[in-house]
């Protein structure tokens, strides 16, 4: 089984970089607002998470008394066409790993809302996928930097942890958890610098 997160993974390149960056600037947009601080004070909270935490920003909110639910609804009002172009290279791929029998799954804490406008920004078919999970509105990020979702998916469909691998750019919420739940890991940015060169790698 093959495992991807989305963002920075799967949809990735310059401009994909630019929508990112967005992200950042949203979490502390409403983190200012939540605080009544300045958004230079919320990026330095954010940015103390961000090194404490393995890139995980988001922490703050929890930390400062608040819900992820106020980012969560941040970041389903992005607009990914105004960043994105198609990506058919990231749709072969899925399509060939597809036709050799790989049962392929997105892990990813982005909101569902926002992946089904990334997929459909970059014209990736989600049928490509045997499953797709997302952050949904309300629960836990799927990942949250934990083994769990790991264990579960490996779990729930009978396949050997160590017959699966999950690919993806962040250590803290992708490779370590990944790996502690017995899974093969691939880096994005280490191992291979981008997913068009998973077929060799495989």
């Amino acid at each position: 089984m093959v495992l991807f997160d989305i963002d920075n993974t799967l949809i990735f390149g310059e401009k994909a970089s630019t929508l990112y960056a967005q992200y950042s600037v949203i979490l502390e947009n409403t983190l200012a607002k939540l605080l009544g601080v300045t958004h230079a004070a919320a990026k330095q909270i954010a940015d103390e998470h961000r090194a404490q935490h393995g890139g995980r920003g988001e922490l703050a909110f929890e930390t400062c008394g608040y819900d992820l639910t106020y980012w969560h609804d941040a970041l389903i009002q992005l607009t990914p066409s105004n960043y994105l172009e198609p990506l058919p290279q990231t749709q072969k791929l899925l399509e060939k790993l597809r036709s050799e029998k790989y049962i392929v799954g997105a892990i990813t804490d982005g909101p569902e809302l926002l992946i089904e406008k990334l997929f459909s920004a970059t014209r990736i078919d989600p049928a490509s996928f045997d499953f797709i999970i997302g952050w949904k509105r309300g629960k836990q990020m799927p990942k949250y930097g934990l083994s769990t979702i790991f264990e579960q998916v490996c779990d729930s469909r009978n396949i050997a942890r160590n017959e699966t691998i999950m690919i993806g750019d962040s250590m803290g919420s992708d490779i370590i958890p990944a790996k502690r739940a017995g899974l093969q890991t691939l880096h994005i940015g280490t191992t291979i610098s981008d997913v068009t060169q998973l077929i060799n790698y495989l």
